[in-house]
């Protein structure tokens, strides 16, 4: 029996999502546009800010962050900010595989030791319910199979739902988050990495951090696929 879906992959042409040109069968963004997304080169190892030459941005140097390190694959800006869009309204989860697998390249060469879990940030239950959808839970489980590293979706909890980071002030971020997350029981993970889709002002995985640093974890890390300069 003739697989359907199979021949018209094969056989039909495939276009860029981006520059709309042809490409290779079952690549959703051809070669030529994923070389030229602005990847992340240097940046700083707490934050991941965005940097000329490797190190701590002067930011962190006055007040370090409960983070350990941070990794991501690209600044957040366009076209990565269209594909994350698409990814994250339109659960177009084949358009994010290209960022995923960037994401997963960078853990493997800079990450000094892997995490013992994985953990998605998490949405507030009414939304998640409203959009069936959890964005940073679909990159943990992709992340976490490439790597066997278990994913933990249910200790943390987002008790409230909160406002977008990019549209605050900074003390209107810091009351944003204020007891947004709780940890619903206990953990014995010495290290973790959270997992999500856009770090904007970095404030939402420093909260978590500071949660499984009181839970008794050593190390922390944040991943995700962009990072806002």
């Amino acid at each position: 029996m003739v697989n359907f879906k199979h021949f018209v992959t094969t056989i039909l042409p495939t276009f860029c999502y981006l520059c709309q040109n042809r490409a290779e069968p079952h690549q959703v963004i051809c070669q030529g546009c994923l070389a030229d997304l602005p990847a992340i080169e240097e940046a700083c190892t707490l934050c991941g800010i965005s940097m000329l030459h490797p190190g701590v941005c002067g930011k962190c140097q006055r007040k370090p962050p409960k983070l350990n390190s941070v990794l991501t694959a690209y600044r957040y800006g366009y076209p990565v900010d269209r594909i994350i869009k698409k990814y994250k309204y339109k659960q177009d989860l084949s358009i994010a595989r290209p960022l995923i697998n960037a994401l997963i390249c960078r853990i493997n060469n800079e990450s000094s030791a892997l995490p013992q879990a994985i953990v998605p940030v998490p949405l507030h239950y009414l939304r998640h319910y409203l959009k069936g959808f959890n964005q940073a839970l679909e990159i943990a489980k992709i992340v976490g199979n490439a790597f066997n590293i278990s994913v933990d979706a249910h200790s943390l909890q987002r008790k409230r739902a909160t406002a977008p980071q990019y549209r605050l002030t900074p003390q209107q971020r810091k009351n944003n988050l204020a007891g947004a997350f709780r940890i619903k029981k206990p953990v014995s993970y010495r290290s973790i990495a959270i997992v999500d889709d856009i770090i904007t002002t970095g404030a939402t995985g420093n909260e978590i951090a500071k949660l499984y640093r009181q839970a008794g974890v050593k190390h922390i890390e944040l991943w995700a696929l962009a990072r806002a300069d």
